[in-house]
């Protein structure tokens, strides 16, 4: 028997699968007669298949050999994409889903009515909403968790792990605090040009938000300080404490800073006489 003969009898197996809804059985024989027939309409089928059975590497895989041999056919072109669009929905692939609603409706121009164009449209928006809506989600609940573990792993004093939490919640959001806990991180492991870095990016943004001086700020600039000191950069440090001293607000703070105004400059003396 034929390649070709073989491929269309095992094209309609298939097929009478798929009208049973015996997904996984038809994948099978769709992925013989792809192999057979290598033709759009059986890559199409599978990647449906594979749809119905959450196998979505597949079916992405399949439709884009749908597409890739799809032959001009504008009609088909759309149920290729909306199917390909639907996919994307469900592996959470936001740019994906935009580029693909915008190749269905480029495509669309060619051939139908004003009407059905505007319905079509409104169908495409409605799933670019919805993906937002899923990716907004989605990223909170993950900036939430490298919080927390970030979090964790500081208490724990696993401070390397931390940080790289951090950096994965910075990814995402910028949040001031994490860049002051970032610097404390730094600052346990004596790493001190790192902490520095962290608490001028805490102190930067604080003041780009327009917030007013609180505990934590002054914390920022009293360790930024404390760092300088480790490096014997006391000009630097003194800088940093006589400013601080300027912002504090409660005496315990002043009192702090003013003892630490005094060692700098007695380091100083000593150190770079």
């Amino acid at each position: 028997m034929e390649t070709n003969e073989q491929g269309k009898i095992i094209y309609k197996k298939a097929m009478k699968l798929l009208n049973d809804n015996n997904y996984k059985e038809a994948a099978k024989y769709f992925k013989e007669s792809t192999e057979l027939l290598n033709d759009c309409e059986s890559f199409f089928y599978l990647a449906l298949c594979c749809k119905h059975l959450e196998q979505y590497d597949n079916a992405i895989e399949a439709i884009n050999k749908a597409y890739e041999h799809n032959n001009h056919n504008n009609r088909r072109l759309i149920n290729i994409l909306k199917c390909k669009v639907d996919i994307q929905v469900k592996i959470h692939d936001y740019n994906g889903v935009i580029s693909t609603c915008d190749l269905i409706l480029s495509a669309a121009k060619e051939f139908i009515s004003s009407f059905d164009l505007e319905n079509l449209k409104k169908e495409l928006n409605e799933k670019k909403m919805m993906m937002k809506c899923l990716e907004a989600g989605s990223e909170k609940s993950k900036f939430s968790e490298m919080i927390t573990k970030g979090y964790k792993m500081e208490k724990q004093g696993s401070y390397k792990e931390a940080i790289e939490f951090y950096n994965k919640a910075l990814d995402i959001d910028t949040v001031p605090k994490l860049y002051y806990n970032k610097g404390n991180c730094y600052k346990m492991l004596k790493l001190f040009p790192d902490a520095i870095s962290s608490y001028s990016k805490y102190i930067e943004l604080k003041r780009n938000n327009a917030e007013c001086y609180d505990d934590q700020y002054g914390k920022a600039f009293f360790n930024q300080g404390l760092c300088y000191l480790e490096i014997c950069d006391f000009d630097k440090a003194l800088e940093l404490f006589e400013s601080l001293y300027r912002l504090a607000s409660d005496n315990e703070m002043r009192s702090r800073t003013r003892l630490y105004i005094s060692l700098a400059k007695k380091l100083k003396d000593v150190i770079l006489p």
